[in-house]
């Protein structure tokens, strides 16, 4: 749930814990004879989805967790690198400029790097992604509640180990973590746990 996700990044459990889901949003705008604009693959991400991976972006500053992590958010967008060669012209001033994101002008905040297609394996992942932060998504802005309610498990986390915190530690507080929440909400965590494993693209 997004409250159990802030939980987690929140707690000192060794490791830089980012969230994302993925949807698909509708890009540019209807066509004269009112076509629906085309959808691309996008992932909703906390704004520390690309240091969490150690993914440098090859343009722009991507996204601020002091900005983007709250229900505040501007609608900005990081473009994948196909997606800026095939959709935007390879434009270099692209960063700053808008893309029209289901009806919403976004601001670029950056590109990825050529070889980055999202955490997927390469057979698994999109050829043109858009990257939005989390709390753009439209659950939350439909219903912000959801930032409080533990009953809808919907975010997908990765975490990324700090320099000196083995695997066996990070799962330690993670479970402790998700322990505490289980009694201190019975109603709606009573039944969870959590592990840390191994990320494997290719599962």
């Amino acid at each position: 749930s997004y409250p159990d996700f802030q939980a987690l990044r929140d707690t000192d459990t060794g490791m830089a814990i980012a969230g994302w889901v993925r949807e698909s949003s509708q890009v540019g705008e209807a066509t004269p004879d009112d076509a629906a604009p085309p959808r691309v693959a996008t992932l909703y991400v906390s704004a520390n989805y690309f240091s969490t991976l150690g993914v440098p972006l090859a343009r722009g500053a991507g996204f601020d967790p002091a900005t983007d992590d709250r229900p505040s958010a501007e609608p900005r967008v990081v473009l994948s690198h196909d997606f800026w060669q095939s959709r935007a012209a390879a434009d270099p001033e692209i960063v700053g400029k808008s893309v029209m994101v289901e009806g919403v002008p976004h601001t670029v905040a950056g590109i990825t790097p050529e070889d980055f297609r999202g955490h997927f394996h390469f057979f698994q992942a999109p050829g043109s992604l858009l990257f939005i932060p989390l709390e753009r998504h439209p659950r939350l802005r439909a219903n912000p509640n959801l930032r409080d309610d533990r009953s809808m498990d919907w975010i997908r986390i990765h975490g990324r180990l700090n320099p000196g915190v083995d695997l066996g530690r990070a799962n330690a507080v993670v479970s402790t973590t998700v322990a505490v929440l289980a009694r201190q909400h019975p109603a709606t965590n009573e039944f969870k746990s959590a592990t840390v494993e191994p990320y494997s693209s290719t599962t």
